[in-house]
């Protein structure tokens, strides 16, 4: 038990509450593999946190577990926060990427797949077996007709409309994912 621990909580200055609880609190880091600046970082951060919920505190023989709980707590924010931050790719790495392969070389590849995936939606609208929504997704995205144009032509509300072409979009993305899962080793 700290020197602080038995201290009423509102009597502490920051320096003080840093120094008696700093060790442990950098042990805590440690043990979930933090290291040198994000480390520093880390202690910083558990020790504002902890600073600015001291007063709440009602019982001062608990400062030390209760720093151990927003010590752990914090880093395990930290590593889900590094996780997602690990899953994004980065737009530097896009663009070079982009550089980095001929222009016309992205245009045939793209304008091949657009075309296969136009004959891929072509062929699932005709072989469609609702012929009501194949008829709306005929015209929405065969001809290109508005929302509101396939609602009046159909008589039918926009509600309905949308659904259907939702039910539609379904189909044509698993049959995508397909036809992509088929054709991936072509395309590379």
């Amino acid at each position: 038990m700290h020197a602080l621990d038995q201290t009423p909580c509102r009597q502490v200055n920051f320096n003080q509450f840093y120094q008696s609880h700093e060790l442990l609190v950098r042990a805590i880091v440690r043990q979930f593999k933090f290291k040198d600046a994000a480390a520093d970082d880390l202690v910083q951060d558990i020790f504002i946190k902890a600073w600015r919920g001291l007063e709440h505190l009602d019982n001062h023989a608990a400062l030390t577990g209760w720093l151990k709980v927003i010590a752990r707590n914090e880093c395990i924010n930290e590593i889900k926060i590094q996780k997602k931050h690990r899953h994004l790719v980065s737009v530097e790495c896009v663009i070079e990427e982009v550089n980095a392969t001929p222009s016309h070389a992205i245009f045939e590849i793209t304008f091949f797949q657009l075309e296969e995936h136009f004959l891929v939606l072509k062929d699932l609208i005709q072989n469609h077996k609702d012929p009501i929504r194949r008829q709306i997704a005929c015209l929405f995205y065969m001809e290109q007709w508005s929302i509101k144009d396939i609602c009046q032509h159909l008589q039918m509300k926009q509600n309905t409309v949308l659904s259907h072409l939702r039910r539609f979009r379904l189909i044509v993305t698993k049959a995508m994912h397909r036809w992509m899962a088929e054709h991936s080793s072509q395309l590379i």
